[in-house]
């Protein structure tokens, strides 16, 4: 929200100018790592992103270790860096999964279990304009099941496509693919001398050579 409308909304809150370029150093810093498994990374905001796991992990128990693994790739940027992260088979429903759980744990959500999980979900997590929710409100809708199980043709008529679309992800149903939007950095390549080399020509040779499959006509 705009600074004036987080006073109105907090008196007594306290507002500090960010720091730029050290914020932007430690989103590339969590982007580089999310990127290191060479899957597909599609930054959202400062401090968060999808990553796409479903070539490597099917299920909650699966993913489990590798969301492990994660945060401590996350925390290695900082000790002060606790990451919350959510995972489901959509990108919505795993939003609502990280976004409900304190810094430093998880929340896994397997597809059976997504309509019970975003059942008592607030209607403010849904993607659309305040005076929007504002009207749900004002109609008794608070939860996202409740949102989910309206008629379809009255949120058309009301909210429009993007009601339509915010309906389906509220009912568990979000296909979206992760954009992959961070380039990965190269696989580092090894070679051996048995025996040690100590010449460079025959180095530099052997390296062309690992090299030549990826130059192309270089």
């Amino acid at each position: 929200m705009r600074p004036q409308e987080a006073q109105f909304a907090c008196p007594a809150v306290i507002l500090r100018p960010i720091d730029v370029a050290a914020a932007q150093e430690i989103q590339d810093a969590f982007l580089a790592q999310a990127a290191t498994w060479q899957l597909p990374v599609e930054p959202q905001a400062w401090g968060m992103a999808y990553l796409d796991l479903h070539t490597v992990a099917k299920n909650r128990a699966a993913v489990q270790p590798l969301a492990a693994e994660m945060g401590r790739l996350v925390r290695r940027i900082g000790v002060s860096l606790q990451p919350a992260i959510g995972w489901d088979s959509g990108k919505f429903t795993a939003r609502v999964a990280a976004l409900q759980v304190p810094p430093g744990r998880m929340r896994l959500v397997d597809q059976a279990d997504e309509v019970r999980f975003l059942r008592p979900q607030p209607i403010s997590l849904l993607p659309l304009p305040r005076q929007h929710l504002q009207q749900l409100h004002w109609l008794g809708v608070r939860t996202l099941g409740q949102f989910a199980t309206l008629p379809v043709a009255a949120v058309w008529q009301r909210f429009g496509a993007m009601g339509k679309v915010a309906q389906r992800w509220a009912q568990g149903r979000d296909d979206r693919p992760v954009r992959a939007c961070v380039a990965h950095a190269p696989a580092a390549m090894v070679l051996a001398f048995d025996p040690p080399e100590a010449r460079l020509q025959p180095v530099v040779e052997a390296l062309l050579a690992a090299l030549q499959p990826g130059l192309g006509g270089w």
